[in-house]
């Protein structure tokens, strides 16, 4: 008796097959990836936006900041600087995180070519080595470090951003977003983002520049959708942008205009709120930024508190004596809501 020929799979059913397959033998966590990993073959991952003076910029290397607890090994960084550079100046400070702890990326050329754009624009900017056993810890003590040694450095060890894609957004942004880091003046994300039990308080004192990438994993742009809604309820100071047809780590692998465009945004993004004039709006406004956000939430107390101190501060704002005035009439305070409410007239 003749053999049975066996048919061909057709390949859309073998691929669903495979893939029915897969999820059952792979770990739920792994069948999404948090982060889009680089794709290999395209191309060399250098920046698509040159920079005038960035060929020029001078680079301190390998300087050690600490020893890495397994093992005892050096943990190094570089810092590069302007073309024009003097050595008795301290300038703002772009640090290009490394979350992951990939020891690599201090020298990766998407970093060194971003490093090199920065400092071309008149910053200086780090990259630097981590673990992956103790990344938080790392960037701990490269801050300690850069600080400790700013004047020595040329840096403002008060005057920093920092910039972090991918998955080093993951562990980079909860210790961005602690209170008490207030010489971190804004921070740049790329195409990565934490999940929203790692948050914590959004910090109401940071200026955010969040870019997500159109064609990026579903899973990563959810989570990037879901932080920029939440920002935008609180009335942080935020910046978002979204390119559609851009890829996971566009800026060295699609060359177009409107990578060219963002990457320049971003640059004058980090300069902008690093100038010290910028600085100083942010922290006049942030009366009226907390007296705001108790009017919004109707937490009258807490409204009047603060109204209080725009109103001495700024006796012609109208608006502020009557929000003032609104509050005292939630709390029974008649009278004095009535004189609020003229001196808003």
């Amino acid at each position: 008796m003749p053999r049975r020929r066996a048919r061909a799979l057709h390949p859309t059913l073998a691929a669903l097959a495979l893939l029915g397959a897969a999820s059952q033998s792979v770990p739920a966590h792994a069948q999404a990836p948090s982060q889009a990993p680089f794709q290999a073959g395209e191309g060399e991952r250098r920046l698509k936006l040159v920079v005038p003076g960035a060929a020029d910029v001078f680079v301190e290397r390998n300087l050690t900041y600490k020893r890495a607890a397994d093992g005892g090994a050096e943990l190094r960084l570089d810092i590069y600087y302007p073309p024009d550079f003097q050595q008795d100046t301290q300038l703002p400070v772009v640090v290009f995180m490394n979350g992951k702890g990939f020891p690599e990326l201090k020298d990766f050329p998407q970093y060194v070519s971003w490093a090199r754009a920065t400092a071309a624009s008149g910053l200086a900017a780090v990259t630097f080595e981590s673990t992956q056993t103790g990344a938080e810890a790392d960037i701990e003590d490269l801050m300690l470090y850069l600080r400790a040694n700013a004047t020595t450095l040329g840096i403002d060890g008060d005057n920093m951003c920092w910039w972090a894609c991918s998955d080093n957004v993951v562990r980079s942004l909860p210790l961005a977003l602690q209170e008490g880091r207030t010489y971190l003046r804004c921070a740049v994300l790329y195409y990565g983002m934490a999940d929203r039990k790692f948050w914590g308080k959004i910090r109401d004192d940071l200026p955010l520049f969040v870019v997500k990438a159109g064609l990026d994993y579903p899973v990563v742009n959810t989570r990037i959708d879901n932080f920029v809604q939440q920002a935008s309820q609180l009335n942080r100071d935020l910046t978002f942008i979204v390119y559609a047809s851009g890829r996971h780590a566009f800026d060295v692998f699609d060359d177009t205009a409107r990578t060219r465009a963002i990457v320049q945004d971003t640059l004058d993004f980090m300069k902008l709120h690093l100038s010290p004039s910028v600085q100083v709006e942010i922290e006049e406004t942030a009366l009226q930024r907390e007296a705001n956000a108790a009017y919004k939430n109707q937490d009258w107390p807490a409204t009047a508190k603060a109204y209080e101190r725009v109103v001495a501060q700024q006796p012609d704002n109208g608006e502020a004596h009557f929000r003032l005035g609104f509050a005292q009439l939630f709390l029974g305070s008649l009278q004095p809501a009535i004189a609020s409410f003229e001196r808003s007239i």
